[in-house]
Parts: C-alpha cells; structure tokens; sequence
C-alpha cells in the first residue's frame, strides 16, 4: 500500500513546473494543431491558443507564489528581492532551511 506521507516543498514545486512546462508544451503546439486538423479558422486558433495562453501565464503565476518555504513563508520560485527563477532551490533563499526534506 502507498503510504500518504506529505512531500517535501522542492518535490511539489518541481511537480508543478513539469506540469507547467508540459502544459506550455500542449497549449504551443498540439492545441493548434488538433484544431487545424478539425478545421478550426487560423485566426479563430490563434485567439483560443491567446486564451489558454494567458490562463497558463495567470495560473501559473499565481500557484507559483503560493509554494513557499514551511519555516518563512518565502516563494520557492523569488529569490533575493524580487527576482523570479524557473526552477526552485534545494534550500530556502531567505531562511537556508533544507527543503528537500519535506515539511518541518
């Protein structure tokens, strides 16, 4: 049986950047092609892939600040100031705490 042991923060934001760049790979490129292929207007595809576009960029952005540090609360993703990164750190920008360990 799987146990239900809660992940560590970097396991669940390096969780959420693959589904976020999986996603990206989805609304880029087989979006518009599945609905070229069931003969969807051009122009009418590129407005549909501008809205999931956007709703990509809004959610995912948003969800990116909500992953934070268990000890200081500080975004995975913000590091020294205001910086934003790609990929998260092993250890915490503001507090050094080890978040590879799972939650305190």
């Amino acid at each position: 049986m799987i146990q239900d042991r809660k992940r560590s923060p970097y396991v669940k934001a390096c969780v959420f950047m693959l589904y976020l760049i999986v996603a990206l790979f989805v609304i880029m490129w087989v979006l518009p092609s599945a609905l070229t292929n069931l003969g969807v207007p051009s122009d009418l595809v590129m407005w549909i892939e501008f809205a999931f576009g956007l709703l990509w960029f809004v959610v995912g952005g948003v969800r990116s600040f909500m992953i934070a540090c268990p000890n200081c609360g500080r975004s995975l993703f913000i590091r020294h100031g205001f910086i934003s990164v790609l990929w998260p750190p092993k250890r915490c920008s503001k507090c050094d705490l080890n978040l590879i360990e799972g939650d305190a």
